[in-house]
Parts: structure tokens; sequence; C-alpha cells
């Protein structure tokens, strides 16, 4: 699953078992389980979450031989719980 810069992603279920790719450049990813066995969330060996920051750049350049400029965003956040 992937978002655009600065979107979200929310899964919650009773157990989740991850093995693929998450990413919210910028974002945030969030993963809740309703069981409190420690076991019903499992991340796999290939899994990736990613959060990461981004450079985003800006369209509203005013003339076309202009190099493109870009917006800086941080990191965002991963929650597990």
């Amino acid at each position: 699953i992937q978002v655009a810069p600065s979107g979200n992603i929310g899964l919650k279920a009773s157990g989740i078992q991850m093995e693929g790719y998450l990413s919210a450049p910028a974002g945030s990813i969030t993963l809740t389980t309703s069981d409190s066995d420690p076991f019903c969330l499992l991340v796999g060996d290939t899994a990736r979450i990613s959060a990461r920051g981004v450079n985003l750049p800006d369209e509203t350049s005013l003339l076309d031989e202009l190099p493109v400029s870009y917006t800086p965003l941080d990191g965002g956040s991963i929650s597990i719980e």
C-alpha cells in the first residue's frame, strides 16, 4: 500500500500479519490490534514500513527556464500497537 505524501495508512484488526510494503512519505502509519496476545501482530522478514521524509517539487515556477524548487517535508510517524 502506498499513499501520496502526507497521507495516512491505518490498519486495525484482531490480528495482523504484515509481509508486504506500506509507504506514507511524510505521513503516518498505524497498525493496531484489538487482541492483547503479543503474537497477534507479526511483522515478517520481507515487510517494509516507511514514513520517510520527501522533497515535493514546487510546480508554481514562474518561467519554464527556471529550475524547479523543492519543499522538504520531515519524516512522518509509525505506530505499532
